[in-house]
Formats: C-alpha cells, structure tokens, sequence
C-alpha cells in the first residue's frame, strides 16, 4: 500500500476556508465569531482528545514490534529518562517559562519538519540553501507567533508594546524570507509541476497563519496548523501499520487482535482511549501534567531519527504522487 501525496495535499483546503471566514467576519458579520470564539483551542475539551495524546499514542504503539524494540529500544529508553526529567529540572531550575519555551520549540520545529519532509518527498531532490532558508524561516516566525499567543495569559493584544513591536517586526521580517526562498525554491524546481504546487501549499500555509494571527483569529491559527499535521500524520501511521503487518503479526497488539478490529481501527481505539484516559486522570493527578509534557516531547524529538528515509519505520512507507 502507498500513500498519495497528492490526498495529503488536500487538507489544505483548509486554508482558504479559514480565510473566507475571516474576511467576511471582518467585512460584514461586525466580528462576532471574532468574539464567539475563544482565544485557544485548549479551552475545548474535545480537542485535547482529538489533537492531544491520541496523536503521541498513535506513534507509539508502532514499538510493539521484536525488531524495531531491538533497533531502537535503548536509544529510545535513554530518551525517555532524559524527557521524563527535563521538565522538572528545567522548572526548578529557570522556571516555568523555559518547559514552555522548549515545548513551544519543539512542537513548530516536529510539525514543521513533518510538513518539510513531505516536501522534499515530492520535491525528489536533497536539501540545498534555499531550503535551508526556507525551513528556518518557517521556525523561527511560527516560534514568535506561539510565544506571542501564549507566553502571557492573553494573547498578542494585551502586550506591553516595547515587547510586541520587535517581535511583529521580526515575524514580518521572518515572513519575507518565507516568501523569496521560497520562491526560488519553486523556481529552480519549476520542471517538477507537483513538488512545486508542494511547496507554494507549505508557504501559503504560514503565509496564512500569519495573516490570521495579525488579525486576531489566534484559535483558527493554531486550528489549521493542527488540522493538517493530525490527518497527515494519521495515514502514515496507517499505512505503515498495514505493510508492516500485512504479512504476519509483527507487532503484538495487532497480533493480540486480528481478526477482530482491522488495524487502523485498532491504531484509533487505542490511541484515543489511551489520550481520553490520560486526559481525564489529569484532574486527580497533578504530577501527570508534567509526564504528558515529557510524553509529548519524547515524540516530538523521537520522530526525527525514527522517520528518516534510511530508518526501518521508511521502509514500510512509499510516497506517491
């Protein structure tokens, strides 16, 4: 089984959708979804359980399989205890405020580099400087814009000003270098029609969470962003859990339940009741606050060695256009 590109690029139709909203919220409906909706998405429950752990437990579960525990099972352990510690060091040592700028970091640079790799999928050709540029660009404006919706307990408009015009005129700045390397990114690749439309799709993608956190819609930027990464990091799990399996019970907890859920039915039982459950004991147990967040960041940093073209979890995977 393949997976088509060509379907993960038609998540970004929720872009445009976006935009229209906020342009007629603008131009005729006086903003009140403006005012209906909340700052964050946080503030819906349901969000936690679609875009929070089920997304972490999804990739997860990949390792209850023999050969990948014995690929990566130190490594990934080590890992682990490093994560499991992080957040309580760096608390105790510079505060609250540096867990939530590492955290920050690290969830643009994981959702960047997923949408990125893709990319160069489609692209068939290695990194070079305009990518570079471009990737970074991309980092560097979406850490301003999340440390600007959620570095206080309300966003960008109740900043003391000598904090925010620095920063606008950075993410304008960072903007701008989105838009050339990207330009010359599609330029030099101009003969690769699809890897091209790939491209302009990932630059209208900031270029829209930009646009919406100018306008105040802080809930639609993070909403996009996460829309897309969710549903694209779904059917390669998907689909990596069904070549891996297809000929044998590789891995045990599909092994545990052939023949009586199909495995990606499975991979979503699982992954939300596990993410519905961790969010539910949240209340009654303050210490797991900061074992989601090391959870969290174990994936985040995990995912960028697991999902290299040369790892084994590649091998199961084959991107079409």
């Amino acid at each position: 089984m393949n997976l088509r590109l060509s379907y993960l690029l038609m998540l970004y139709a929720i872009l445009p959708v976006a935009v229209v909203i906020a342009l007629m919220d603008k131009l005729f409906w006086n903003h009140s979804v403006l005012v209906a909706i909340p700052f964050r998405p946080e503030s819906w429950l349901i969000w936690i359980y679609l875009f929070g752990m089920p997304h972490v437990v999804g990739g997860m579960q990949m390792f209850a399989d023999s050969e990948y525990l014995q690929k990566y099972g130190w490594r990934m352990a080590r890992i682990f205890a490093f994560f499991l510690a992080l957040p309580v060091v760096l608390s105790y040592m510079l505060g609250e405020k540096a867990v939530f700028f590492v955290f920050v970091a690290m969830i643009v640079y994981h959702t960047i580099a997923q949408q990125l790799g893709l990319t160069l999928s489609a692209l068939k050709k290695k990194k070079d400087v305009y990518f570079y540029v471009w990737k970074w660009s991309m980092f560097g404006l979406s850490v301003i814009i999340y440390l600007m919706m959620y570095w206080t307990p309300m966003p960008l408009v109740f900043m003391d000003e000598s904090f925010r015009s620095p920063l606008m005129l950075m993410a304008a700045m960072l903007m701008t270098g989105v838009v050339v390397s990207a330009g010359c990114l599609m330029w030099k690749n101009r003969g690769n029609g699809f890897g091209v439309f790939y491209v302009f799709a990932n630059m209208v993608l900031i270029g829209t969470e930009f646009y919406l956190f100018s306008e105040g819609y802080y809930l639609f930027v993070v909403v996009v962003g996460r829309v897309i990464h969710e549903f694209t990091a779904w059917p390669i799990y998907m689909v990596h859990d069904h070549n891996r399996n297809v000929a044998g019970g590789k891995n045990w907890i599909f092994g545990l339940f052939r023949g009586v859920l199909p495995q990606g039915v499975l991979t979503l039982v699982v992954a939300f009741g596990v993410g519905i459950a961790l969010t539910y004991m949240l209340s009654s147990v303050p210490l797991l606050a900061s074992v989601l967040v090391s959870l969290s960041l174990y994936h985040y940093y995990t995912e960028s060695f697991l999902w290299r073209k040369e790892s084994l979890l590649r091998r199961n995977v084959a991107f079409v256009p």
